[in-house]
């Protein structure tokens, strides 16, 4: 399985913090910024999203084919790193 990592600019619209992929995948999402992000589906917002705080990290394993995770935040923006593996 190949990997791909990326850094992703999130903002205060739900941004996507990876491209979607046919055959699945998994994410490792490092907050490197300092707001916290939340986490969630398309139409994330801050008050449904789950918190990932500054210098905190979240492995989300199995993502299915199609899935993508988006992030948003309260105010202004903040980068997160993502290492996605089976990227085809």
């Amino acid at each position: 399985m190949a990997f791909a990592s990326a850094p992703v600019t999130v903002a205060t619209t739900a941004t996507a913090l990876h491209a979607s992929d046919a055959d699945g995948q998994s994410l490792l999402v490092s907050n490197v910024g300092a707001a916290t992000v939340y986490l969630g589906p398309a139409g994330v917002t801050t008050s449904t999203g789950v918190p990932l705080a500054a210098n905190a990290s979240v492995s989300i394993n199995s993502l299915a084919g199609g899935e993508v995770l988006y992030g948003i935040v309260a105010a202004s923006t903040c980068e997160v790193r993502v290492l996605r593996q089976g990227v085809g």
